[in-house]
């Protein structure tokens, strides 16, 4: 309860939404290299998914540009009522991105690709 509270206090007094967006791209890598590991145990020829793996660099690199573009904009404190609102708007579409309307295959109410719950392995809380 006391760590909701204080995520909450935190995007609430915050002029723009304090996402990690550096994160994406890591649990990318991270769970695409575990997704080919267990794949690899099934076949061994398996090379990996090659569009991933070209695009998650740019999406590391655009991620590390805009955090820091987002705290140097912090940091000069000019940042006015309209823009951080505007800038708020985008940060939500990109959370909103990851939004399948269908919901996933083992329930529709699940509807996040980028985390969601996972049924098997005791609904514990996995990332793509």
């Amino acid at each position: 309860g006391q760590w909701a509270g204080l995520m909450a206090l935190r995007m609430a007094n915050a002029d723009l939404i304090p996402y990690a967006l550096t994160q994406y791209a890591t649990d990318l890598k991270g769970h695409f290299a575990r997704a080919v590991e267990k794949i690899k145990a099934y076949d061994g020829d398996f090379k990996g998914f090659e569009q991933v793996n070209q695009v998650v660099p740019e999406l590391e690199q655009s991620a590390l540009e805009l955090s820091r573009e987002i705290e140097a904009l912090l940091m000069k404190e000019e940042l006015s009522k309209a823009r951080a609102q505007r800038i708020n708007r985008e940060l939500i579409a990109l959370e909103k991105s990851f939004i399948d309307d269908k919901g996933m295959y083992f329930g529709s109410w699940y509807k996040s690709l980028y985390a969601s719950t996972d049924p098997f392995s005791g609904y514990a809380s996995w990332i793509l």
